[in-house]
């Protein structure tokens, strides 16, 4: 039985995965469906388990949790990617940002900079150690410097690793 602990843990923290060229361009994004706080809704089921909000009743159903994409159009995550690229550009020195209620991190690499979107409640130096391990990850796996044209080289093997490392968010 889980008692006294914090209902805000859950699996599903990381909302997308950024590599922005050296203007600010998508070279390569990557979203993932948030669980949305709701009403009522809890991580720990009634009887003291700790659940991890995908095993919610049907739609509509008191303490479900509905899974959708915070940015669905292409619209708004180039929105999202815009705003993201001009406030890194602007920090000075701070490698995490809160942007648009989101906790931002960024890592520059040579013409590329990768930025993790995840939700503000997140412990930030778990979230930079996620940022950190893709980033290592994406290196062995291009076997070269991570810039534009290595990353869109080796673009399949890229999203691969994104996909091991990042299951779903």
């Amino acid at each position: 039985m889980v008692r006294g602990t914090n209902t805000n843990l859950t699996p599903d923290s990381i909302l997308a995965i950024l590599i922005l060229d050296s203007d600010g361009r998508r070279v390569l994004a990557k979203y993932y469906p948030a669980l949305p706080t709701t009403t009522g809704s809890s991580l720990v089921s009634h009887s003291g388990h700790l659940t991890s909000g995908r095993d919610a009743g049907p739609k509509g159903e008191k303490g479900s949790v509905a899974r959708g994409n915070p940015w669905p159009t292409i619209k708004e995550q180039k929105a999202l990617e815009k705003g993201v690229w001009d406030k890194a550009k602007r920090a000075t020195a701070s490698e995490i940002l809160l942007y648009d209620s989101h906790l931002i991190l960024h890592r520059p690499s040579l013409d590329v900079t990768f930025f993790l979107v995840c939700t503000p409640e997140e412990n930030e130096i778990m979230m930079w150690n996620v940022l950190g391990t893709v980033v290592e990850a994406m290196q062995g796996v291009v076997r070269g410097p991570l810039e534009k044209r290595t990353i869109l080289e080796n673009i399949d093997t890229v999203l691969l690793a994104l996909d091991e490392a990042i299951d779903d968010g």
